[in-house]
């Protein structure tokens, strides 16, 4: 019996613009080197290493990454229909205000989140969240330090 799924994972995602860093950073073919050792390569094409083997990308496609940081190319009109951007006041708000986080006192940095959401018409979350998240999404940790004689959890870069 046939049945309907949809998919759970959240991805990331980025439309590829042809240039040369985006062709780096995703270990593209450019088709004019590859075409020298494979007569089936179009030269005048890029292509993507996917776990399924070399296929065809084009400006406008998203290159996507999925959970084991694989990549795959998906069509713009595809890539529409199909996804969603995840509406997150607080990556948002860090990459927009790009924060000064580490050595900074934890509960001062949520107070500019806040103002941020308020001037943004976002909610913000509870405080534990936002340090939580901020600490696994850059890659600190919080530790317990003396402030003008008073203990106060800082951002610190984890080990």
């Amino acid at each position: 019996m046939l049945k309907e799924y949809r998919k759970t994972a959240t991805i990331k995602a980025e439309q590829f613009n042809g240039s040369e860093e985006m062709i780096k950073k995703y270990q593209l073919i450019d088709g004019r080197d590859a075409f020298r050792f494979n007569s089936h390569i179009d030269p005048e094409k890029v292509y993507i290493v996917t776990l399924e083997g070399n296929f065809e990308i084009n400006i406008g496609d998203w290159i996507a990454t999925g959970v084991n940081g694989e990549n795959w190319a998906i069509a713009d009109e595809i890539f529409n229909k199909t996804y969603e951007e995840v509406n997150n006041p607080l990556i948002a708000y860090l990459r927009e205000d790009n924060p000064k986080l580490v050595n900074e006192v934890a509960k001062d940095v949520y107070l500019q989140y806040s103002v941020w959401c308020a001037e943004n018409g976002y909610k913000p979350v509870s405080q534990i969240s936002f340090s939580r998240e901020v600490s696994r999404m850059k890659k600190l940790t919080t530790k317990r330090q003396r402030i003008d004689g008073r203990l106060r959890q800082i951002f610190v870069e984890t080990n």
